[in-house]
């Protein structure tokens, strides 16, 4: 590697002293000093975007020549050279070195901007975010620095300072009018405020950002932040119709399942059971893989336990068994076991409340009433030890009065039965 690099450097600096040459025996070049030739080289190269070329003509005209007075812009398009060849190490040194040397030059700004980049790309926020602060408090912002107090805003909210970021974004629009982020920037004074819980605020930023760019690749996610500060603030009507709004305006957006369930969720919430069931019906056929699909699943088997369709109920509570959550798992076996049970086959709710117990989940309330729901079920086959088993496991663990009460009663008419 060290051997091919100096080969490199060697062709470059051939190639640098051939362009020289040709340059000074050129009618043009021929009055030129050394100095204007070396600038002529790395600005022609700079152009072409021979970045190799140009960062070693510049060097050497700083070396040479470092009380030039090309010498401020060359060492600021010496630190852009290293940057677009990815050597991010010594354009921070170049650029701290102008920052240093040139503290009052009219392309300050420009370069902080650049430094700040530089970090980025090296994946160091918080260096970047200190450069960038510098630049916003600034009373006289460069406007070329919208895209680095864009990203400053931005980079706030990645890393969770939603204040910051909200004082940045809100005033963005009228720091930068002509900025192409302008319209963006609502987007994200959307999001830092939805963050804050300030879902007022927050809901306006997504519509003026969605109102302004519907066609954008952010406007699904807008509208769907609407939709979530209205259902947030307790505006369901509102809500539902956002949801639905984003299902039908953007159909492949992946945000489509989750507004789908949210729909079947709020629909649950204004007793519209039927098309609750519609919405969740939708899901499970349209997104079988899902992961919310299995969320579906459980609300669907509840619609048609409160209808006492059984028959219709267990096959989704089955499905929803496969959620990751430990939680949601517990509560479809729980009701898988209510289901079966309705229809009398008590094996199969044994099973599904033994599946409970299996799950190890921490809340005993749970394992306590699996306990009892079997020894219900181990009665209804009339198998009293098994039944007086289950009971008396359930009462070690029992902490509800009422449900300590039944299996107490229960187990002592178990306990009396002819064996």
């Amino acid at each position: 590697m060290q051997f091919n690099m100096a080969v490199k450097r060697i062709f470059l600096l051939s190639a640098l002293i051939s362009l020289i040459l040709i340059l000074s025996t050129s009618a043009y070049g021929g009055g030129l000093s050394p100095e204007d030739k070396l600038f002529i080289v790395g600005a022609g190269a700079y152009e072409d975007k021979l970045w190799d070329v140009a960062a070693l003509a510049f060097s050497r005209l700083l070396t040479e020549y470092p009380s030039s007075k090309k010498a401020e812009e060359v060492t600021h398009l010496l630190g852009v050279c290293y940057t677009q060849m990815k050597e991010y190490q010594p354009a921070i040194k170049v650029f701290m070195g102008f920052m240093e040397k040139y503290p009052k030059s009219s392309m300050y700004q420009i370069v902080l901007i650049r430094l700040g980049e530089v970090y980025l790309k090296l994946e160091s926020p918080n260096e970047a975010v200190k450069i960038f602060q510098l630049i916003s408090s600034s009373k006289n912002v460069d406007k070329n620095a919208d895209a680095a107090i864009f990203t400053l805003g931005e980079t706030y909210v990645k890393m969770g300072k939603y204040k910051e970021a909200v004082e940045e974004f809100r005033n963005f629009p009228q720091r930068f009018p002509e900025s192409k982020f302008k319209n963006e920037s609502y987007y994200w004074a959307g999001e830092a405020l939805f963050n804050l819980e300030n879902y007022k605020d927050a809901k306006n930023y997504y519509k003026k950002f969605y109102e302004l760019m519907p066609e954008h690749s952010l406007s699904d996610d807008a509208l769907n932040g609407a939709a979530w500060c209205e259902y947030r603030s307790g505006a369901l009507k509102p809500a539902l119709a956002s949801f639905n709004l984003l299902i039908a305006k953007y159909p492949d957006s992946e945000l489509i399942p989750a507004a789908i369930f949210r729909t079947g969720n709020i629909n649950l919430k204004l007793s519209r059971n039927l098309d609750a069931q519609k919405a969740f019906k939708k899901l499970v056929e349209s997104y079988p893989k899902e992961r919310i699909a299995v969320d579906a699943h459980l609300e669907l088997g509840k619609l048609y336990i409160q209808k006492k369709e059984y028959s219709k109920a267990s096959p989704h509570f089955e499905k929803a068994q496969e959620s990751e959550i430990v939680e949601m798992r517990t509560e479809a076996s729980y009701y898988l076991g209510e289901s079966e049970a309705a229809r009398e086959k008590y094996n199969a709710a044994i099973a599904a409340y033994e599946r409970i117990i299996s799950y190890g989940i921490s809340d005993m309330s749970w394992v306590s009433l699996a306990y009892v729901k079997i020894g219900v079920n181990k009665e209804r086959l009339k198998l009293w030890d098994d039944a007086q088993a289950a009971y008396q496991k359930a009462l070690e663990i029992l902490e509800d009065k009422d449900l300590k009460a039944f299996a107490e009663e229960r187990l002592k008419i178990v306990k009396a039965k002819p064996r």
